[in-house]
């Protein structure tokens, strides 16, 4: 459960270094909304970590989710910063 509140922290950390730099983070944030609504009631529905297929499928995906996420993260992120740089090399031509 500690990389998954760990990705989430980086995904608000990525937010707010985007609002200082003067952007939207409109991707980061509906995932950041979506995996904190699914796996933030995590401990309060299942606190002893493990009742059947539903407590295991959960664990599982909260290791899976974070592994992939940060890739995803910073992929995206390179790749909008990739884009913001063409349009600034376009419109300065």
């Amino acid at each position: 459960m500690m990389s998954l509140y760990s990705f989430m922290l980086l995904m608000a950390l990525t937010i707010f270094f985007e609002f200082r730099a003067g952007r939207v983070p409109r991707e980061t944030g509906s995932w950041l909304s979506l995996i904190a609504s699914n796996f933030l009631w995590l401990p309060i529905m299942d606190p002893d970590g493990d009742r059947g297929w539903w407590g295991t499928t959960w664990i599982v995906a909260g290791v899976i989710i974070p592994s992939l996420g940060v890739k995803f993260l910073i992929v995206s992120f390179i790749g909008f910063a990739r884009d913001r740089k063409k349009k600034q090399l376009q419109s300065g031509i």
